[in-house]
């Protein structure tokens, strides 16, 4: 079952308030622990924002690029929750900072 998640503006962004999309997060980031670190984040972003990855960042590191553009996680909740703050700015970037965060070294909190 998708989420749909409602973010109004003037929300922040708080890792408590969605247990579902750390969850996933935390699964992803152990999943790809052993992969290389250049642009990961930027294309796990770019990925579960835009369902797009640029080319430089797939020649960069296509393991990774590989891993996302195949499926290979549940990442639903995480999709859903970037639709739900496209239009709140300041919460969109919060939760990227979190994820960039989470991905150069750093472990997500539940």
């Amino acid at each position: 079952m998708l989420h749909k998640y409602v973010i109004e503006n003037g929300e922040q962004f708080n890792a408590e308030n969605c247990p579902k999309v750390m969850s996933e997060l935390n699964a992803l980031h152990e999943g790809m622990a052993l992969l290389p670190r250049i642009n990961k984040d930027d294309i796990i972003i770019s990925f579960l924002k835009n369902h797009s990855i640029s080319n430089e960042w797939i020649e960069s590191n296509p393991e990774v690029a590989k891993e996302m553009s195949t499926s290979s996680f549940a990442v639903s909740e995480l999709e859903a929750y970037f639709e739900g703050c496209k239009d709140n700015k300041s919460f969109l970037t919060d939760f990227e900072k979190m994820i960039r965060t989470t991905f150069q070294g750093a472990k997500a909190e539940a």
